[in-house]
């Protein structure tokens, strides 16, 4: 197991590469008041909301992603693809142009 990693987000991920997304959340959330700063398990939450379509919910956890590590780049594509589908052009623009700026870094 990773640093950080607790059982409750090995068995999130379980739950979340099954797409049981009402599962994983809780779990998920569980291994957040064990490790509050884990990257991957505020990535993961981000991502199960997505999966449920709650993409407000989603979008206060990419940016707690962005918090913790601004360089993650899933996190900056997935905050242009929801702001892109809400119509918010000039913030997706914004998180295109930190992505290509990490990549050409």
């Amino acid at each position: 197991m990773k640093s950080g990693e607790s059982e409750e987000f090995k068995k999130g991920l379980e739950y979340f590469e099954n797409e049981q997304y009402e599962k994983a959340i809780p779990l998920f959330k569980m291994s957040l008041k064990k490790h509050p700063n884990h990257v991957m398990s505020w990535f993961k939450l981000a991502s199960s909301y997505l999966g449920l379509k709650n993409d407000d919910e989603a979008i206060r956890c990419l940016n707690k992603v962005i918090q913790l590590n601004p360089y993650h780049l899933a996190t900056w594509a997935g905050l242009e693809q929801i702001y892109n589908k809400r119509g918010n052009y000039l913030e997706a623009a914004r998180c295109s142009e930190k992505f290509e700026e990490i990549i050409d870094f």
